[in-house]
């Protein structure tokens, strides 16, 4: 499980003088139009927010042998 922070918002902990924005999306438009407003002079922080099973194939897989290697110790 991933933590429940405002993810988007941990780019302004660092203060105006970090010169960071963070953004969150939900749609491909808006990740499109957060990195199209992402420069790099400054920190961009982008919390992507998807269902909470959306789990690559790869990912799957590495997990279950990850937790079968855990289990067996």
């Amino acid at each position: 499980d991933i933590a429940q922070w405002d993810w988007a918002g941990l780019a302004t902990t660092l203060g105006p003088s970090a010169n960071a924005r963070g953004s969150r999306v939900r749609t491909g438009d808006e990740l499109s139009a957060a990195l199209a407003s992402a420069s790099s002079e400054r920190l961009t922080l982008i919390e992507a927010v998807v269902p909470a099973l959306d789990v690559p194939p790869l990912l799957a897989a590495l997990a279950e042998r990850v937790s079968s290697a855990n289990a067996r110790h």
